[in-house]
C-alpha cells in the first residue's frame, strides 16, 4: 500500500514532525514581587489568529465531497496544527478529517503496521523525519512531486523552509514530507548573569579569560562550574541545576521557527510587530530566532540516520544505553552489545540494500 505524503490532500499524507529587560514599545508586561524578594515579569499574551490559506469550496464543486481522511498523530502539542486546520480543510475539500491520537511511542508502530499489512486504516500521519528510510525503503509512500504545482491545491514554497529541515523533507531526490515541526538543539543562558560586573571579574580571575556566551565545550564547562552552587537569587541558599522545566510549565510559546518568514531581517522576512503582539520581549525574540537561524543553516550538521529498520536500530541503542545507565552493563560493554545487534539487523536486512538506502537518504545517486 502506498501513501501520498503532503498537505491538504484527501489521500495519504505525512507531516514532518524544527531573560531580558522589557523595552519601550515592547509587549505589555506586569512586574510582580516574588517570594523571598526579587521581581518577576509576567507577560500579557496577545492573540495571533492564523491566516486562512484554503478558501471554502462552492456547494456542488467540492473535489472530495463525501470522502474522509484519517490521520494518526502523537497525542501532544505537535498535533495542534492538524486540529487547527481541521475546519478549514473540511470546508475547502468537502471531505471529513478524522484525527486519531495515540501516545508518541505508539505512533510509528501503528502507522507502519497499517502500511505493511495494507489495512488502509490511516491515510496520513505526523511523522519523525527519521521514519522516511523505513517508509520509502519499503515502498509505502508516494512522492507528491506531481501535485506540488497543481493549481487545485493551496500553493506553498518548499524553499521557504531553511536548509537543514528542508533536507529532511525529500528522499532520493523526491519530495515526501511537508514541514510541520522544526527541532533544533540550542542552549539557553541568563543574559543578566553573564553581563554582571562582579561575576565577570571573578570569572576572569579564576579562569583567565572573559565571561561570555560559551563557544566551545571547554568554555561551557567553565561557565557551568563557575555558577554551579552560587546564590543567584539572594535567598542565602546555593543554586544549581536546570530551571527550563519551570519555564516550560507555563506552556508552549506558540513559535516553531523554521521558514524564512518566521525570522526577522536580515535572516528572513518576518516582522517584529507580530511577535510583540503575541507577548514576546523584543530582545528575547531577536536572540531566540537568530539562534535557530544559525542552527538550521550551520554547515556542520549530522543528518538523521534514515534507513530501513531505523526504528529498530534506535530501540536497540536506547535499550543498551539504558542498561549502561542502570549499571547492568559497563560503559565498555554497552557499545559492544549495540554493535553486535546492529550487525545482526544489517545482515538480516541486507548490507548492500542498506548501503543503497543510506546513499539515497543523503541525496546521492
Amino acid at each position: 500500500m502506498q501513501s501520498l505524503v503532503s498537505g491538504l490532500f484527501a489521500s495519504r499524507i505525512l507531516f514532518a514532525a524544527a531573560d531580558g529587560t522589557a523595552q519601550s514599545g515592547m509587549s505589555p508586561t506586569e512586574p510582580v514581587k516574588a517570594k523571598g524578594g526579587g521581581v518577576v515579569t509576567v507577560v500579557k499574551v496577545g492573540d495571533i489568529v492564523p491566516p486562512r490559506v484554503a478558501p471554502p469550496c462552492k456547494p456542488g464543486s467540492c473535489l472530495f465531497a463525501g470522502q474522509s481522511v484519517t490521520v494518526i498523530v502523537s497525542d501532544s502539542v505537535i498535533y495542534s496544527s492538524i486540529l487547527e486546520g481541521k475546519k478549514e480543510f473540511e470546508a475547502a475539500t468537502g471531505a471529513r478529517l478524522n484525527i486519531n491520537r495515540v501516545p508518541f511511542s505508539e505512533n510509528f508502530e501503528n502507522f507502519f503496521s497499517d502500511l505493511s499489512s495494507r489495512s488502509g486504516k490511516y491515510d496520513s500521519s505526523i511523522a519523525g523525519a527519521w521514519w522516511l528510510g523505513e517508509l520509502v525503503g519499503g515502498d509505502h509512500l508516494l512522492s507528491y512531486d506531481k501535485y506540488y504545482n497543481d493549481p487545485r491545491f493551496p500553493k506553498w514554497n518548499i524553499d521557504d523552509v531553511l536548509t537543514a529541515p528542508r533536507s529532511l523533507l525529500s528522499y532520493g531526490g523526491k519530495k515526501y514530507m511537508v514541514a510541520n515541526d522544526h527541532d533544533g538543539q540550542v542552549m539557553y543562558y541568563r543574559r543578566d548573569l553573564l553581563a554582571d560586573a562582579q561575576h565577570q571579574a571573578a570569572f576572569r580571575q579564576k579562569y583567565g579569560y572573559a565571561l561570555d556566551v560559551p563557544k566551545t565545550w571547554a568554555q561551557f564547562q567553565d561557565v557551568a562550574e563557575y555558577f554551579n552552587g552560587k546564590d543567584l537569587n539572594g535567598n542565602g541558599m546555593p543554586d544549581h541545576g536546570v530551571t527550563m522545566a519551570l519555564y516550560a510549565a507555563r506552556g508552549w510559546d506558540g513559535i516553531d521557527p523554521g521558514r524564512t518568514f518566521h525570522f526577522l531581517p536580515p535572516d528572513g522576512t518576518g516582522q517584529i510587530e507580530t511577535y510583540l503582539k503575541a507577548g514576546w520581549n523584543g530582545a528575547d525574540v531577536r536572540n531566540y530566532l537568530h539562534a535557530y537561524f544559525d542552527t538550521f543553516g550551520n554547515r556542520q550538521q549530522l543528518p538523521y540516520l534514515r534507513i530501513s529498520g531505523n526504528y529498530s536500530y534506535w530501540q536497540v541503542l536506547d535499550f543498551h544505553l539504558a542498561q549502561a545507565t542502570a549499571g547492568r552493563l559497563s560503559q565498555e560493554s554497552a557499545p559492544k552489545a549495540t554493535a553486535v545487534d546492529f550487525e545482526e539487523m544489517t545482515i538480516r536486512l541486507g548490507r548492500a540494500r542498506q548501503r543503497g538506502v543510506y546513499r539515497a537518504s543523503l541525496g546521492f545517486q
